[in-house]
């Protein structure tokens, strides 16, 4: 991280966007420019994920600073250096465009609040409304006392918020029980971690299946079969999809399941908020 910069320096550096569209030229979501930066040089104590060049933590950082769920969610990036870094983009822009996008829709995802970008301290920021919830549906379905029934039951919500996302020509990319979660109050399911989500005019079913592979290898060893038994049928009712492709479509989420359950993960974060972002039933690493 770089040093604290002369405050000159930021003002002419820091680029603030507003979930409206508009460079913040004083304040934006309630955030001042010095509020901004704050974050983003910050030391955080508590954060909800922290992997190689990204770290994901609630603003303000003071216990008891504001009431539960009025917080914000800061998800940081060190930005890449050198010549052609700008061919790398700026992973908080994709994300807060994505999230823009996806609300338009009405798909259940964070309110985005801001973005902002500074080359001085080759950071970025995409600020989020904080989505209260207690646990990830995969903790909700583990601790339940009929954790298959509940699995059942939930393979229907989420093969109509996979369909939803799905038909609108989106898929998520990481889309594991652990970025799903239960909004406290009506219990709505929301989508989280949309950083590589994409959008595209024809998408390939390949990745639609890539999706709908992640919630299976996510789920637990002794559920993870019902999951995809009562999924699959309702996502394939929803999207009015041939029931032939049906068996095609199970053998290639378990031909995936199977070679992402074999692979050593690139990260792994134990601390994060709604648990490990990928399931811990694989092998060790030889």
């Amino acid at each position: 991280m770089a040093s604290p910069s002369d405050p000159a320096k930021l003002v002419s550096d820091l680029l603030v966007v507003e979930a409206g569209g508009a460079s913040a030229s004083g304040s934006a979501g309630g955030w001042s420019r010095a509020a901004v930066v704050a974050a983003m040089e910050a030391a955080p104590a508590e954060t909800w994920r922290c992997i190689p060049g990204r770290v994901t933590f609630p603003w303000p950082q003071r216990a008891g600073a504001s009431p539960v769920g009025s917080r914000h969610v800061v998800k940081r990036f060190e930005l890449p250096r050198g010549p052609r870094a700008w061919l790398a983009g700026d992973p908080a822009q994709r994300e807060f465009e994505a999230l823009k996008e996806l609300r338009v829709l009405g798909l259940p995802v964070p309110e985005p609040v801001l973005r902002a970008r500074s080359r001085a301290l080759g950071r970025s920021v995409v600020v989020m409304a904080e989505v209260p919830h207690r646990q990830s549906l995969r903790q909700a379905i583990a601790a339940d006392r009929d954790p298959l029934a509940r699995a059942r039951a939930e393979a229907l919500r989420l093969a109509e918020l996979a369909a939803r996302l799905h038909g609108a020509g989106w898929y998520h990319r990481d889309l594991y029980l652990q970025h799903v979660v239960e909004r406290e109050g009506d219990g709505g399911l929301v989508l989280l971690d949309l950083g590589r989500a994409r959008q595209q005019r024809r998408p390939r079913a390949r990745w639609f299946r890539k999706d709908l592979a992640a919630l299976f290898l996510s789920g637990a060893p002794e559920y993870r079969e019902v999951l995809l038994g009562a999924l699959l049928p309702e996502y394939f009712r929803l999207r009015d999809l041939p029931v032939t492709e049906l068996p095609r479509w199970e053998q290639a989420i378990r031909a995936r399941s199977a070679r992402a359950l074999a692979r050593t993960p690139r990260h792994v974060d134990p601390g994060t908020r709604e648990g490990a972002a990928e399931p811990v039933d694989r092998p060790p690493p030889s």
